[in-house]
C-alpha cells in the first residue's frame, strides 16, 4: 500500500487491477492481516469475475474506483492458485518462499508440491521464471530422481513411492499365499499413491534391477517369494494331479471354466499353474476360446511347427491341424496364439514363422 493512503485497505473491497493491458474489476481477500495499512505489505487473493491472463512474477497496481487514484501494488506470486482460507500458516509460508526463497528453496518447494506425479524441467522453468540452465544450477544441489520418461521427482517423495510398492506386495503376499504375485496395473491401482505411469514405471525397474523384486511372466512378487512353499499337502497332491490330467489331455481343447469350477483351492493352484508357466492359456481372437494345455504339449506342438515349417515355407491351419494330431477347435486358436506372442506371422489362410531377427 502507498504511504500516501489515509486508510487501510479492508478485506473484501473492490479495487481496479491493471496488469500490462488488462484493467478488470477485483475483490481482495487479505490471507494474512485483518486490513492492510498505508506503507504496509501483506498477501493477498484477488478474486476475479473472469479469467484473467496474466504470469508469475508479473507487476501490477490496483486502483480504487471512485474517485480513480492508484493506492499500491504488487507481484503476482501464483497465478493459478487454489481458493485459500485466510490467516493459514502453511499458505503464508509457501507465499514467503515464491516471493523471498531463494531459487534453490523454491524448486525445492515445487518438487514437494508436485508429489509422486513429478513435474520437468520445463515445468519446473515456467515455475521459477528462469531458464533452464538456472534451473539446473539449483537442481544440482537437490539432486532429484530423473525418471527415465524425463520426470523429476524429490528424493523422499520417490522412496516413499518405492516403500509403497514393497508393502502393496508383502500385504498381497499375505493375503493371496497361493498366488505367484500381481501384475504391475493391478498393483498401481492397489496403492494409495497415485503416480504417473512414467514415475511408476521407473520405480518397477530399478526394484526389478536392484533385485528387489522380480517378474515372471508380467506378475510381480518381492524377490525370494515362493508360493510353491506354503502349499499344504493337499494342495501339492493337488497340483501334480491337474498337472498329469492336463498332460494326458495333449491337445484336447480344455476351457478354464471347466476347470476351475466352484472349488476355491483349485482354483488358486490352477492360477498358480498357470502363472508359473507350467499350464499355457491360449491367447485367442475370440474371447470363449479360452484354452488351456500343459506347457510341455504347448512347446512339443511349437517345436513340430518348427521343425517342418522353417522360414519362408508357408503352411494352413489344416496342415498344422495333421501335423500335431489335434483338431480344428484347438488349432486355430492355438495359431492365432502364435500370432500374439509372435512366433508366426499370418498372411490371408496361411501363416509362416517369423525370421529370428523378426522375433
Amino acid at each position: 500500500m502507498l504511504n500516501s493512503q489515509n486508510e487501510p485497505l479492508k478485506n473484501g473491497a473492490t479495487v481496479e487491477f491493471l496488469a500490462g493491458t488488462t484493467s478488470v474489476t477485483s475483490r481482495v481477500r487479505l490471507l494474512d492481516p485483518k486490513t492492510l495499512e498505508p506503507g504496509a505489505t501483506g498477501f493477498a487473493q484477488l478474486r476475479f469475475p473472469r479469467s484473467v491472463a496474466t504470469y508469475q512474477m508479473q507487476r501490477f497496481i490496483i486502483r480504487t474506483g471512485s474517485p480513480i487514484r492508484t493506492i499500491g501494488g504488487g507481484t503476482v506470486l501464483d497465478a493459478n492458485p487454489e481458493v485459500h482460507r485466510r490467516f493459514g500458516a502453511a499458505t503464508k509460508s509457501r507465499l514467503e518462499t515464491i516471493a523471498h526463497g531463494s531459487t534453490v528453496e523454491k524448486t525445492q518447494m515445487y518438487l514437494a508440491e508436485a508429489d509422486v506425479s513429478g513435474t520437468t524441467l520445463d515445468g519446473l522453468s515456467d515455475l521459477l521464471c528462469l531458464d533452464t540452465d538456472d534451473v539446473n544450477a539449483a537442481l544440482a544441489f537437490i539432486d532429484p530422481v530423473l525418471t527415465n520418461s524425463g520426470t523429476l521427482i524429490d528424493q523422499s517423495i520417490y522412496a516413499r513411492l518405492v516403500q509403497a510398492i514393497l508393502t502393496e506386495l508383502s500385504r498381497y503376499h499375505q493375503e493371496h499365499p497361493r498366488h505367484s504375485g500381481i501384475t504391475a496395473a493391478k498393483l498401481l491401482t492397489n496403492l494409495e499413491e497415485e503416480p504417473t505411469q512414467g514415475v511408476y514405471q521407473h520405480a518397477i525397474d530399478q526394484l526389478l534391477l536392484q533385485a528387489r523384486i522380480e517378474n515372471h511372466g508380467g506378475v510381480l512378487r518381492l524377490a525370494g517369494f515362493d508360493p510353491w512353499a506354503g502349499l499344504s499337502q493337499i494342495e501339492h497332491r493337488l497340483v501334480a494331479e491337474m498337472e498329469n490330467e492336463f498332460r494326458k489331455r495333449g491337445l484336447t481343447p480344455t476351457y478354464v471354466h471347466q476347470i476351475e469350477g466352484d472349488d476355491t483351492v483349485r482354483r488358486d493352484v490352477f492360477q498358480l499353474l498357470c502363472e508359473t508357466n507350467r499350464l499355457v492359456r491360449i491367447k485367442a481372437y475370440v474371447a470363449k476360446s479360452d484354452i488351456v494345455v500343459h506347457t510341455e504339449n504347448f512347446d512339443n506342438a511349437v517345436a513340430m511347427i518348427e521343425a517342418n515349417f522353417t522360414f519362408p515355407q508357408k503352411f494352413t491351419v489344416s496342415e498344422v491341424r495333421e501335423l500335431i494330431g489335434s483338431n480344428r477347435k484347438f488349432t486355430v486358436p492355438f495359431l492365432e496364439h502364435l500370432d500374439t506372442v509372435g512366433v508366426t506371422i499370418r498372411m490371408g489362410n496361411q501363416r509362416q514363422l517369423r525370421t529370428r531377427n523378426e522375433q
